[in-house]
């Protein structure tokens, strides 16, 4: 179990909140009874054959534990259910029956819920629940889970889901925990959100002698132990190494040492008190409401198509020609971050050498190039979005966003001083046919082992508010083997502080998802980032208006991941959003050779929500959203 010197003060804060707060004595609290949560993050069955004997082992030692232990896992792939797992499986079924064990969700393929579209997430509980392999977790189990424990789902989602099943829900953690700390683990029941501290300890080696001693008085309200994704039986301490490792803890975190309640601070705000913070402030999070955009895993499971990747990958399998949703399931596979499920890697097919836009190129353009759309005029620069400018005759003229290029750029992090390579134009070019009009360019962006090229079409397309920007990027057929940061076009938008900014330093945006709903973010006025999944985001320009950025999928409405980053700069702090690709880390080598591709809209943040949906039968060439793997 890894352990972190940040514990004690941790838990000092904790055992603080927890023994000078007032105590809830009217209500049940989620999972109340729970002291113990064990999170299986994998598909792989042969897991049940070391929980079954840890299980076992943790009741003969604790019988007074029975009812108190939670088991929070997804459906298992077939493959890895072998007669001996099968075994610990109804051993597992057993405990629950005698209600010494309860059952939380957590879903079929793991895929992260904000990208999900409605039947999508519906699609996952059925198949948790029942599949045609007869592993569901109804299947299984005599009895339905307590709670349900999805990955990745924004609030809003998780507010639906808990109201249309009836079952309470744990959302998971604002950020992602370290293990050996103490984080607040997020639950929705009945008409709010409520939060128990959570000390978050990961099974596998090394493993601790002994915890750190100075739990207080008050204890911890819950222990989750967590199997990750590439965790097996062989691989995994021994069960009744754990146990005796437990064991002088769960005399602190069963409720009745809990005073019988939770501390009022854990109830998040309703409105109309402040909305929501996604950036932290050191203080109590429940007081506060610091809702995430989405939930954040407990250990790192994400895949590149969890993110940037997700609405290219995913979309080809979300509608038919005739536009009839289709492939849930095929989605659910697509995004799984578990390596037991099978999961396309996308459409296989050949990748265009070069990008057609709508209409015939007129001339070639190396300065600068304006184009007007009702109140807002998009400037370009060499081919490239290079500000937005509110219009002459209008209350808000003179406003615009930073007037500066969209920028891409590829960091070489392993080096002492980091090297940067800028995404440089290679060829630009303006157009103009029956229904459109616009800006291309070709761009390349060194990436150490070869070039990734950008082809990026802006177009003003009649019947469509704003401006749509067409993109296809294709990676080169050799990828860095070593750390890198990467940024595609990453567009500024505002200065926050400093003496370039309009004096206006409220950081309010909004996140819009496909199926209608919203979330407030206000974020911290410091440099760092954030990523949301979002249909559009609305972000303020000024106190009174601001712009909508979001995808442009002819017929359906879809996320993807958007960054949003506040960069340190000689003028102030600078809000910037990247909506096509970004990626920190080493790049996944199955990206060599593939090709990115999808639109973005943008407009005016008053623009109504209804007029932004691309009709279907919209024959202007806008690039959907995918994934082309070369043949």
């Amino acid at each position: 179990m890894r352990l972190t010197r940040a514990w004690k003060d941790t838990n000092v804060l904790l055992n603080h909140q927890l023994n000078s707060s007032p105590i809830f004595t009217e209500r049940a609290f989620p999972g109340e009874k729970t002291a113990l949560l064990l999170s299986i993050l994998c598909r792989n069955g042969e897991t049940a054959l070391w929980v079954a004997p840890f299980l076992a082992e943790l009741l003969r030692n604790r019988p007074d534990m029975a009812g108190r232990v939670a088991l929070h896992l997804p459906a298992p792939a077939p493959a890895t259910v072998t007669p001996e797992a099968a075994r610990c499986f109804r051993s597992l079924a057993h405990l629950q029956k005698e209600e010494a064990l309860t059952l939380w969700s957590g879903g079929w393929s793991g895929a992260p819920g904000a990208f999900l579209l409605s039947r999508e997430l519906e699609e996952e509980l059925l198949r948790a629940d029942r599949n045609e392999e007869a592993l569901g977790l109804a299947q299984l189990f005599p009895l339905p889970p307590e709670m349900f424990f999805l990955r990745g789902l924004s609030p809003p989602q998780a507010e639906e889901l808990s109201k249309r099943t009836g079952t309470a829900l744990c959302g998971g953690y604002r950020q992602q925990p370290r293990p050996g700390g103490v984080a607040p683990l997020w639950f929705f029941t009945g008409s709010r959100w409520v939060w128990r501290p959570s000390l978050v300890l990961d099974a596998e080696p090394p493993l601790a002698e002994s915890f750190p001693s100075g739990s207080g008085e008050a204890g911890l309200p819950l222990i989750h132990l967590l199997i990750g994704p590439d965790a097996s039986p062989d691989g995994l301490p021994a069960p009744d190494r754990i146990v005796q490792t437990l064991l002088p803890f769960l005399d602190h975190v069963l409720p009745e040492n809990l005073s019988k309640g939770l501390p009022s601070e854990n109830v998040a705000p309703k409105a109309p008190e402040p909305a929501p913070r996604t950036e932290g402030t050191g203080s109590d999070p429940g007081k506060d409401g610091l809702l995430p955009p989405f939930f954040a895993d407990p250990l790192p499971l994400s895949t590149p198509r969890d993110f940037s990747l997700a609405a290219g990958t995913a979309t080809p399998w979300r509608t038919s020609p005739d536009q009839r949703p289709r492939h849930p399931d095929k989605v659910l596979r697509t995004l799984s971050p578990y390596r037991e499920t099978l999961r396309p890697a996308g459409k296989t097919g050949s990748i265009p050498p070069q990008h057609l836009p709508p209409g015939d190129f007129q001339s070639t353009t190396e300065g600068h190039l304006m184009m007007e759309e009702d109140s807002l005029t998009f400037k370009f620069a060499s081919g490239r979005l290079a500000g937005i400018a509110w219009g002459k005759n209008t209350p808000e003229a003179g406003l615009t966003t930073v007037p500066r290029r969209a920028q891409g750029f590829f960091l070489d992090t392993t080096r002492r001083r980091p090297a940067v390579a800028y995404l440089q134009t290679r060829h630009a070019a303006w157009f103009s046919g029956e229904s459109a009009r616009g800006v291309e360019e070709i761009a390349n962006l060194d990436c150490a082992s070869g070039s990734l090229e950008l082809h990026t079409s802006a177009s003003l397309i009649t019947g469509i508010p704003g401006l749509t920007l067409s993109f296809r990027a294709r990676f080169p057929e050799t990828l860095p083997e070593a750390p890198c940061s990467i940024r595609l076009f990453q567009i500024p938008l505002r200065y926050v502080s400093g003496s370039a900014s309009t004096g206006d330093t409220s950081l309010s945006a909004e996140v819009i998802t496909p199926d209608g709903g919203s979330l407030a973010l206000n974020l911290s006025p410091k440099p760092g980032r954030i990523t949301v999944a979002a249909w559009f985001l609305r972000i303020p320009i000024s106190r009174e208006q601001s712009l909508l950025i979001g995808t442009a999928e002819p017929g359906v409405r879809i996320a993807t991941a958007f960054e949003i980053e506040i960069i340190r700069t000689p003028q102030g702090l600078l809000l910037a959003v990247e909506p096509i690709f970004r990626h920190d880390g080493i790049l996944p080598q199955d990206l060599a050779g593939t090709s990115l591709a999808g639109t973005i809209l943008l407009a005016r943040g008053d623009t109504p929500l209804e007029t932004l949906v691309i009709p279907s039968s919209e024959k202007t060439p806008l690039y959907r959203f995918s994934r082309t793997v070369p043949e």
